[in-house]
């Protein structure tokens, strides 16, 4: 029976039977601080590549130890859901919920950094709030807030669909936007 080894070399999966790429060296926050400090103009290639490793590790830090170690295994050790379903004994569907979570957490984390180090913005697709996006938001809230503590949320989706034309189908969706908007 022959089986093939897989190597794993910067998120790139690689299967082979003899030869393995150095892996990429592991630095500390501190000396990749130092590294950036020390780089002659800081236009160059390795400038760049030193303040994106800098900020993508120090992103890694502030995730849970369960997120940073997933992430880890995930997308530099190249282990599948399966196999760290099976070495963790968590079923795959609590383990992409833990992805997901972990993911949404770096990309809120590294948004400022990518926007001023690429000139880029995220755009949220699809999840727009209703409310927040109409012109008449302020008369929305005014109205949401008019809702006593103990009164069901009918009437206020009801009059927000006959005043405004919004179709807010759930609850929730208020919820959501008092909550976080």
């Amino acid at each position: 029976m022959v089986t093939k080894r897989r190597i794993v070399y910067q998120n790139w999966r690689v299967e082979t039977a003899s030869h393995a790429p150095q892996a990429p060296e592991v630095l500390s926050l501190e000396i990749l601080s130092e590294r950036l400090a020390f780089t002659g103009t800081a236009d160059s290639e390795s400038a760049r590549t030193a303040r994106i490793t800098l900020a993508v590790r120090q992103a890694l830090t502030t995730l849970t130890e369960d997120e940073s170690e997933f992430i880890y295994k995930f997308h530099f050790e190249g282990i599948t859901y399966r196999e760290m379903s099976e070495l963790t004994g968590r079923p795959v569907h609590k383990l992409e919920a833990l992805h997901h979570r972990a993911i949404r957490k770096l990309r809120t984390k590294l948004a400022r950094f990518v926007e001023d180090e690429f000139g880029l913005r995220r755009v949220e697709t699809g999840r727009s709030c209703l409310i927040c996006s109409s012109g008449r938001r302020k008369e929305i809230d005014e109205l949401i807030e008019s809702r006593g503590p103990c009164d069901t949320w009918k009437p206020v989706i009801r009059a927000i669909r006959d005043r405004f034309g919004l179709r807010i189908k759930t609850p929730q969706q208020l919820i959501g936007h008092e909550k976080y908007h």
